[in-house]
C-alpha cells in the first residue's frame, strides 16, 4: 500500500529513469532538469533547528560530500522533495486576520433559506483551517445573533480604538450569506444586508442595514485599523429576481425591501471614498442577476472556496480572482475598490498557507524543488528569499517557472537581472498562479491503480508542452471528480465532485473507463478538456441586463407543417430557467422537445454560440450555430430562436442513460462580435479499445444526454466526429461574454 501520491510519482519516476527512457513519455525536446533526477543537495534547513537529531553535515556517504556553507542540511535524491517544515516560518508570522462571519437562514419574518448558515459555516472553516486563524479571532454571527443591533455592534467594535483584535493594520475579513436588498440601491459594489430580526411591519419597522449605512461604519475601520480590509457579500440581486417562493431548494437571496428602508439620509455621499485603496469588495452577482443557493449552499461561495483550496489565497489575487473562478449559472460575479495584484487577504510578506520550497542555483539558474507532482504550473510565480533572516523584511524580487519537470522546476526573472547567491536557507515562496489546472483529480492509494499512476504521471511529465493541466491529488475538496477501481478490479470508476452538479444529487456517471493506460489517458484528456471549456468564464456586467436566455418546452402542431414536411412547433409555457437552474423530466417513452430564446438588448450585433457539455459522458455538443451559417443577432432587441419559428432548426430532446434516475448537463452560451471558429471546442464521448481484440467501440452508445435531434436526424454532433479537440482554446480577442445554464433531467417514475 502507498503512503502518499507524490511518493508513488517518486518511486514511477525513478524506477522509468533506471530502466527506461523518460523521453517515452513524451516531448524529448523538454530541458535537462526534466530528464533527470532531483538534485543531491536541498538547502532546506539549519541542522540545530529543524533537525535536531542530525548533529552535522552529512559527509558518511560519498553521495554527500561537497562544499557547502554550514548550517545546511542535505536530504539525499532518493526521497521526493517536499515543502520546507513549518518550523522554517519559526519567529515569523503573517500579518493576523481578523475575520467577521455573518450568516442568515431562519429569518424571523421572511421565508426560510437554506444555504446561507452552511455557507457560513465553510467559510469559517477555511479561515480556521487553511488561513491557520485563531477562534478568538474569528467572529461567527448565525441567525437570532445576527440581529440589527448585534451586527452594527461587531462592525463598530471593529472600528473602535480597543486593544482587542482587530489591531491596526490587521488583515479584516467581513463575510455575509443572506438576505440583501436590490443592486440597484448599493453604493460602491455594498448591498443593503438583510438582518435576522429584519421587519417591514409598519407598527414595529426593523430596517435592513442599507449601503449608506454601512459605509460610514467601514470608514471608522479604515480609519483607526488601516484598509486592509476584504469584503465577501453571497446575497443580494436585482429586484427582477425576487422569488415569490423561497420554500424550494433553489432559492435567490435578493428581497424586496419596504420603500422607506431603502436610502437611509446618513450623509452617505461624504463617504463614497471608502471603497478604494486596499478595500476590496466582492460580490455574487451583477445587476439583472440574483446570488443563487440551491440545495443547501451558495454557488458563488462554494466556487470561491474551491478556487481558495485549489490555488491558495497567496496565489489568488484581487486582481484575478474573478478570471479565476469557474463559471457560475447564470451569476456574473463583481469587484469593487482596491482590485490590484495583491493576494485577496493580504496578510504581508509571509503567506498565511507557510507553504515554502527548498531552492539551489544551478547553472546560473534558480532551480525550485517542486513541480508539476506539487501543482506548479506554466507561468506560475515565486518570490525568491536569499535568506531567510530576510523575509519579513522587505518584499524580494519576483520569478517565473520557466521549465518545469515533475519534481523541479527551473525559474528565470520576471524582470532580468543579475542572479545572486543563495545564502542561509533560501527558499521559494508561491506568490502567483500559473495557468489554471484544467482538471483536478481525486484518487486513493490502491496498489490496483497502478495503470492511473503511471497515466498520470505522463501527463504531468509533459506539463510545460501540454494543452491541459492537471492536478492529482489526496484531497477530495480540490477536485473536480474522484477515480476508483470499480469493484470487479477491471475499470475506472467516476464520482463526480463538481457542486455545480453535485449539489442536486447527479455524483455517479455510467461511463465505465477500462483500465489500460490508452484508454485512461483518452479518457483524462477528454475531460480536461471538458471542464476547460465548461470553467472557462467571459465576464461582462451586462449580461444580467442586457441578455436574456430562456429554454423553452415545445410543442408540434397537428395541423401546420412547412413545406418539407416537418410540423410547427410552439413554445408552451414560459422559460424553464430559474435563476440559471432548471429540472426537466423525462418519460422515455415520450421524449420532449425543448428550445431556446436568446434575446439581445446591447448596443452591438452579438454572435451566439450555444454548446451542451453532458455529464454522463464528457462529450461537448454544439446546439448553435452547428452546422448552420453563422449570422449576428441584431443590437437593441433582436431575437434568435432555436428550435421553432423555421422549417429547418433543430430542437433537442434530453433522455437518461439505463440504470440512472438522474442525468446534468450545461447549456453554455458565448457570444462574440464577430464570428469565431468554434469546433476545437466541440467533443463526442471518449471511445475505448475493447475489452478484447483491439477494436474501438463508442463509450455509452446506448446513452448520453443533451444530444437529441429531430425524430428523423441521428443522435450527433452537427460538427461530426470530433474526438479530444487538438487544442485547448478558441480565439477570445472577439468574444464579448458567456453565461451558463444547468439543465437537471429526472426520469419518471414508473
Amino acid at each position: 500500500m502507498y503512503s502518499s501520491l507524490t511518493s508513488i510519482f517518486w518511486d514511477l519516476k525513478q524506477s522509468l529513469s533506471t530502466n527506461a527512457d523518460l523521453s517515452n513519455f513524451g516531448d524529448t525536446t523538454v530541458g535537462r532538469v526534466d530528464n533527470s533526477p532531483p538534485p543531491k543537495t536541498w538547502r532546506q534547513a539549519l541542522v540545530e533547528r529543524l533537525r535536531p537529531a542530525v548533529k552535522g553535515p552529512r559527509r558518511s556517504n560519498p553521495r554527500f560530500t561537497m562544499k557547502t556553507r554550514k548550517n545546511t542540511v542535505f536530504i539525499p535524491g532518493n526521497a521526493p522533495p517536499m515543502p520546507l517544515p513549518e518550523s522554517w516560518y519559526a519567529g515569523l508570522n503573517p500579518r493576523p486576520i481578523f475575520a467577521l462571519i455573518i450568516g442568515v437562514d431562519k429569518y424571523q419574518h421572511l421565508p426560510q433559506l437554506h444555504g446561507a448558515v452552511n455557507d457560513a459555516d465553510a467559510f469559517s472553516e477555511y479561515v480556521g483551517s487553511n488561513l491557520k486563524v485563531p477562534a478568538e479571532s474569528i467572529l461567527n454571527l448565525r441567525n437570532e445573533q445576527a440581529t440589527r443591533s448585534g451586527i452594527l455592534r461587531a462592525l463598530t467594535a471593529l472600528g473602535s480604538r480597543s486593544e482587542r483584535p482587530p489591531r491596526k493594520d490587521d488583515a479584516i475579513i467581513i463575510y455575509y450569506a443572506g438576505y440583501a436588498g436590490q443592486l440597484e440601491a448599493g453604493l460602491n459594489g455594498l448591498q443593503s444586508i438583510v438582518p435576522w430580526d429584519y421587519s417591514a411591519a409598519p407598527e414595529n419597522p426593523i430596517p435592513a442595514i442599507a449601503s449608506p449605512e454601512l459605509l460610514p461604519l467601514l470608514a471608522a475601520v479604515k480609519r483607526t485599523k488601516g484598509d486592509r480590509i476584504t469584503i465577501i457579500l453571497d446575497c443580494g440581486g436585482s429586484s427582477d429576481k425576487v422569488l415569490e417562493s423561497k420554500t424550494g431548494d433553489i432559492s435567490s437571496r435578493v428581497i424586496t425591501l419596504a420603500e422607506t428602508q431603502t436610502e437611509p439620509d446618513l450623509g452617505a455621499a461624504t463617504e463614497n471614498g471608502v471603497v478604494t485603496g486596499n478595500v476590496f469588495v466582492l460580490s455574487a452577482c451583477s445587476k439583472g442577476e440574483a446570488a443563487i443557493e440551491a440545495h443547501g449552499r451558495g454557488l458563488f461561495t462554494s466556487a470561491l472556496i474551491k478556487l481558495l483550496k485549489e490555488e491558495g489565497s497567496t496565489n489568488t489575487t484581487r486582481a484575478n480572482v474573478l478570471a479565476r473562478l469557474p463559471q457560475i449559472t447564470d451569476q456574473t460575479p463583481q469587484a469593487h475598490g482596491g482590485i490590484t495584484d495583491a493576494p485577496i487577504f493580504d496578510t504581508g510578506l509571509v503567506p498565511p498557507e507557510q507553504i515554502a520550497y527548498p531552492i539551489s542555483l544551478e547553472n546560473q539558474q534558480y532551480v525550485v524543488h517542486a513541480g508539476s507532482v506539487a501543482g506548479i504550473t506554466p507561468g506560475s510565480q515565486f518570490f525568491i528569499y536569499r535568506d531567510r533572516s530576510r523575509l519579513s523584511k522587505k518584499k524580494p524580487k519576483v520569478f517565473v517557472a520557466d521549465r518545469i519537470s515533475l519534481f523541479t522546476t527551473t525559474l528565470k526573472p520576471a524582470v532580468d537581472g543579475p542572479l545572486k547567491p543563495l545564502l542561509n536557507l533560501p527558499a521559494a515562496i508561491p506568490s502567483g498562479s500559473g495557468q489554471r489546472h484544467d482538471l483536478v483529480v481525486h484518487t486513493v492509494l490502491k496498489d490496483a491503480l497502478t495503470p492511473l499512476y503511471q497515466v498520470a504521471l505522463k501527463l504531468l511529465y509533459n506539463a510545460s508542452t501540454s494543452p491541459y493541466q492537471f492536478l492529482f491529488t489526496e484531497d477530495r475538496t480540490k477536485a473536480d471528480i474522484s477515480l476508483d477501481v470499480s469493484q470487479d478490479g477491471d475499470a475506472l470508476t467516476t464520482t463526480i465532485l463538481d457542486h455545480r452538479i453535485a449539489l442536486h444529487g447527479y455524483k455517479e456517471i455510467p461511463l465505465s473507463v477500462p483500465l489500460k493506460n490508452d484508454d485512461i489517458e483518452t479518457f483524462l484528456l477528454a475531460a480536461a478538456h471538458f471542464y476547460h471549456h465548461l470553467n472557462l468564464s467571459h465576464l461582462n456586467h451586462s449580461l444580467g441586463t442586457d441578455i436574456s436566455v430562456e429554454f423553452l418546452k415545445l410543442e408540434e402542431s397537428d395541423t401546420h407543417y412547412y413545406e418539407n414536411g416537418r410540423a410547427h412547433r410552439t413554445p408552451v409555457g414560459s422559460n424553464l430557467f430559474s435563476h440559471g437552474i432548471t429540472e426537466v423530466t423525462v418519460d422515455p417513452d415520450e421524449l420532449e422537445d425543448y428550445g431556446f430564446k436568446i434575446t439581445n438588448r446591447t448596443d452591438k450585433d452579438l454572435y451566439a454560440h450555444v454548446f451542451y457539455f453532458d455529464n454522463s459522458e464528457f462529450s461537448i455538443a454544439n446546439y448553435w450555430p452547428g452546422a448552420y451559417e453563422q449570422a449576428p443577432i441584431t443590437k437593441q432587441g433582436g431575437v434568435l430562436t432555436i428550435g421553432y419559428d423555421r422549417a429547418n432548426t433543430t430542437s433537442y430532446r434530453y433522455y437518461i442513460p439505463d440504470g440512472q434516475e438522474i442525468d446534468a448537463g450545461f447549456a453554455k452560451v458565448i457570444f462574440s462580435t464577430e464570428p469565431i471558429d468554434v469546433s476545437k471546442v466541440v467533443q463526442d464521448a471518449p471511445s475505448f479499445q475493447a475489452q478484447e481484440g483491439g477494436d474501438t467501440k463508442p463509450a455509452l452508445a446506448q446513452s448520453g444526454s443533451g444530444t437529441g435531434k429531430e425524430k428523423d436526424v441521428e443522435a450527433k454532433s452537427e460538427q461530426g466526429t470530433q474526438g479530444v479537440a487538438e487544442t485547448a482554446g478558441i480565439d477570445s480577442s472577439t468574444i464579448w461574454g458567456s453565461v451558463m445554464f444547468c439543465i437537471i433531467q429526472r426520469r419518471v417514475p414508473e
